[in-house]
């Protein structure tokens, strides 16, 4: 942060002041999906790769046919995979991440952790 004067003060006002925010929606939404109930199905696509979709209070709410957070189109290679990536995607949920967003490194680790 580049800062001028009594600015630096104002500006770590601002940026303390939106990390709140952040945290108390996030306990909010983490209070909110305590309170629902989420479950997933694996579901299988045409090219024999699977992918998942999440319901919420028997809504879907998520359909996520590819892997996300990777260039492509491309399905999980196994049922297991899709499985853990959509329990991993709950869990977020669950933890007041809403909407869940999963970076590539999270990927490779539900990819590769699949005992």
């Amino acid at each position: 942060m580049i800062c001028i004067g009594n600015s630096c003060k104002a500006q770590a006002r601002v940026i303390d002041s939106i990390h709140q925010n952040a945290l108390e929606t996030k306990a909010k939404n983490a209070a909110i999906a305590a309170k629902q109930t989420i479950v997933h199905f694996v579901m299988e696509n045409e090219d024999d790769t699977y992918g998942y979709a999440i319901f919420i209070d028997g809504n879907m709410a998520y359909r996520q046919p590819t892997i996300p957070a990777i260039s492509g189109n491309k399905g999980f290679e196994t049922v297991k995979q899709a499985e853990n990536m959509a329990k991993y995607v709950i869990q977020k949920l669950k933890n007041g991440d809403n909407p869940p967003s999963v970076s590539p490194k999270e990927v490779e680790n539900i990819l590769s952790n699949q005992h």
